[in-house]
């Protein structure tokens, strides 16, 4: 019977503690960021990034949902004809969820995709592995890119 006792107390412990450490995770990450680096391949791009989506945020909120912000530069094509650096203004919505044990971030919005001439919602699932999340900093690695992010204050 004590055994059976204690392994129930190391159950509600072994819970107590994931639940600390999601909030733990979910206050250092709630908050507005922006990126001050940017590597890809291992190649620092930090000013291509930056100039190709200016003013780049991602907020999170506690109650897991995100928000991005930039406006980004792009040669635009309508009926063959290139239109150099249109401006468009970006603002993707979705929510936001811990996976792999807090290693990884997922983030879940919908996007418009070209099927032919007609542009479609799709879902998209987005997965960063989390390096380095503190109250100010945080890390978000792909297998090609690094972005490093700083909270704004």
């Amino acid at each position: 019977m004590k055994k059976i006792s204690g392994i129930a107390v190391l159950a509600v412990l072994l819970v107590l503690a994931a639940c600390n450490k999601d909030k733990m995770f979910t206050k250092d990450l709630t908050g507005t960021w922006h990126v001050y680096k940017y590597l890809y391949r291992n190649v620092d791009e930090t000013s291509q990034y930056l100039a190709a989506n200016a003013g780049y945020t991602i907020s999170f909120t506690s109650d897991g949902k995100f928000l991005e912000r930039f406006a980004a530069v792009h040669d635009t094509v309508i009926n063959g004809v290139s239109y150099p650096d249109t401006t468009y203004s970006g603002l993707d919505a979705g929510t936001w969820a811990f996976a792999n044990n807090y290693n990884n971030l997922v983030l879940t919005d919908s996007t418009l995709v070209l099927n032919d001439t007609v542009l479609v919602s799709t879902l998209r699932k987005r997965t960063y592995t989390i390096f380095d999340l503190t109250g100010s900093s945080v890390q978000f690695d792909t297998d090609t890119t690094q972005e490093y992010l700083a909270k704004n204050m």
